[in-house]
């Protein structure tokens, strides 16, 4: 009896210790459980507001018009959030270091315009997405009132250094074939002394590489050989003629940069977009001083005023503004040389993870060619669209 008494109380302890530890452990767990899995079913991150970030005078990637928003980015990221049902809160900023600030602190969850990636980035809690745009970094110089030693170095160049040479010592060599060829035989010269054969059979030679034929050989070899400088005249003075024309096809499109390489940057003042990463590498790795600006529009006036030296901005935002301040293009030129290229892309804060949904979606946009249609809206190269 005594055992059983003693069986039945021990049951008793563990039933009660169980319970309590049920209470107190598991109760929690169940609870956490359950709320977790409500939250993946409700796909919670997709249907809260979101705060997203433009810059709104940084076209043709984001900007305002008629109190609207623009832009490539901003209707890519309109078109997305359309797709995901996301519910967004858009907040306008002026520039790119008070945009950023509010996105590393968690303020947005997104920030579109026409930024590049940064590696320092990364160090303070930003991501960023695939590549959308690619756009060149062009150098922009003030345009300069040619003198006369810049026409000449213009002009005078290898190419025609080198044939105005191979011309004259060429001459030299039909001069003296000339010479013995007629200088007994030709009426005129029979009766004129060494030195005026000479000087009467090298003018004949130049006049008729002019194109002024006045010499009538008598003898025929002098003939052929008058015949095949004739031919050499033409194949040489067609150089000739061709690199004048060019030379002043450069002068009158008024293209006053002479800007041959982006080595001609170094030690020079070169002025860049801030945000515009790209840009301020390509001019430290070629030994420049770099000058950021907050808008493009300052940066090319102070260019015409030649407080700078140079400008290496985004092709696209540097026609796009053009368009709008068209005076512009009678103090600066824009040269053909690329200091190199930059990706438009979407800023994310970390701790948000909706950006991975937004990278899938924008992925599916260039499948649907619909990422080509939105770019075609705003910019003549919409071929450079892509994600990657």
């Amino acid at each position: 009896m005594k055992l059983f008494t003693r069986i039945l109380f021990s049951l008793t302890l563990l039933f009660c210790a169980t319970t309590a530890f049920s209470a107190e452990v598991l109760s929690p767990i169940t609870a956490a459980n359950t709320g977790m899995s409500h939250a993946l079913l409700t796909n919670a991150p997709l249907t809260n507001e979101i705060n997203v970030g433009y810059i709104d005078d940084d076209s043709p990637a984001s900007y305002t018009l008629d109190g609207k928003r623009k832009g490539i980015s901003v209707e890519l990221f309109e078109h997305v959030a359309e797709v995901l049902k996301l519910k967004v809160k858009y907040i306008s900023y002026h520039n790119h270091k008070d945009a950023v600030s509010d996105l590393r602190k968690g303020n947005l969850s997104v920030l579109i315009g026409a930024f590049t990636h940064d590696p320092i980035y990364e160090d303070i809690g930003i991501v960023h997405s695939p590549v959308f745009f690619i756009d060149e970094d062009i150098i922009v110089s003030p345009k300069k009132h040619l003198s006369f030693r810049a026409v000449f170095d213009l002009i005078w160049t290898d190419l025609l250094r080198n044939t105005v040479i191979f011309s004259f010592l060429m001459s030299l060599v039909f001069w003296a074939l000339l010479f013995i060829f007629e200088g007994t035989k030709h009426e005129i010269l029979k009766s004129m002394t060494l030195v005026e054969k000479l000087s009467y059979t090298f003018f004949q030679i130049w006049a008729c590489f002019l194109r002024d034929l006045l010499y009538d050989p008598v003898t025929n070899a002098g003939r052929i050989l008058m015949s095949l400088w004739m031919f050499f005249s033409i194949l040489m003075i067609t150089v000739v003629t061709s690199i004048m024309t060019s030379t002043i096809i450069i002068l009158n499109s008024e293209s006053h940069s002479m800007i041959n390489n982006v080595r001609q940057l170094h030690f020079q003042d070169v002025g860049f977009l801030k945000g515009h990463h790209s840009s301020e590498f390509a001019i430290s790795l070629v030994g420049g001083h770099t000058v950021p600006f907050e808008y493009i529009g300052n940066l090319l006036e102070e260019l015409a005023d030649r407080d700078i030296d140079y400008g290496v901005v985004s092709k696209t935002i540097l026609e796009d503004y053009l368009l709008y301040k068209p005076e512009l293009k009678n103090h600066v030129v824009v040269s053909n040389v690329a200091a190199g290229y930059e990706g438009w892309v979407f800023l994310y804060n970390l701790n948000d993870k909706i950006y991975y949904d937004i990278n899938t979606e924008m992925v599916h946009l260039v499948e649907s060619g619909d990422l080509y249609s939105i770019c075609a809206k705003y910019i003549s190269h919409p071929e450079h669209c892509l994600v990657m």
